[in-house]
């Protein structure tokens, strides 16, 4: 019999030990179950579908968001009426966090008024857009520098920093242009003395900036500069 199949007896040794291992089938029972229970979830909230290929990036699907409201509530219940249900602490606290922001996951869609007319904005149901915005800075963090860690990034970078990524949306664009072909022509209006003086009331707020921006600030050639910077960060 081992002969037969020898090409499976040395792997079959390797991994016996593990597959003799009863805590480690516990955890993978464990695991297993909370995939069930995020598939429910997935689905009922219809975000992360699993035909998507971009995975947690995923947008979501369109969907009527009180056949959406309903099916969450069918999820609801069935997670809260299972008989493991008061000894399981993660189900609970996510039934929590569900319960918490239920009006802002539902929302009513917001009016807004456009040249064009009025419009409905479905508000984000989660916060995948700005995970999504984290995680591009920090790859971005680690592509110019090398570094792993964001941490020391984050805490020293202006706090409107990130508004650089705008550059990339075209609406924002054309608001900010207003009619200007480029961003040079905006530049080029603005007064430097103005933006000093902004500069040096901020000093006042207890807020950290990094000492090479002060060294640009200082220069003649700043907004040329600060331009040259905006489309690197954007590019």
């Amino acid at each position: 019999m081992r002969k037969d199949n020898s090409p499976y007896f040395k792997p079959y040794l390797d991994l016996e030990n593990t597959i003799r291992d009863r805590t480690l089938w516990k955890t993978v029972s464990k695991i297993e179950e909370k995939i069930t229970v995020f598939e429910k979830l997935r689905k009922a909230m219809r975000i992360a579908a699993t035909s998507s290929r971009h995975g947690i990036n995923d947008e979501g699907q369109k969907g009527n968001i009180r056949t959406i409201e309903k099916r969450v509530k069918t999820f609801r219940g069935w997670l809260t009426r299972r008989k493991d249900y008061p000894q399981n602490q993660a189900a609970e606290k996510m039934i929590a966090q569900i319960d918490k922001y239920w009006e802002k996951l539902f929302a009513d869609p917001i009016t807004a008024q456009t040249p064009a007319g009025p419009i409905l904005i479905q508000p984000q149901r989660t916060n995948n857009i700005l995970e999504q915005f984290f995680r591009s800075l920090k790859r971005a963090n680690r592509r110019r520098t090398g570094n792993a860690s964001s941490s020391r990034m984050l805490r020293t970078i202006l706090a409107e920093t990130p508004l650089v990524r705008n550059l990339e949306n075209p609406s924002y664009m054309r608001i900010l242009l207003n009619g200007k072909a480029s961003l040079e022509e905006v530049f080029a209006e603005v007064d430097i003395d103005t933006f000093r003086d902004a500069f040096r009331e901020a000093q006042d707020v207890p807020e950290k900036i990094p000492s090479k921006l002060k060294h640009l600030i200082a220069m003649p050639d700043f907004p040329e500069k600060l331009l040259c910077m905006a489309e690197k960060a954007a590019a």
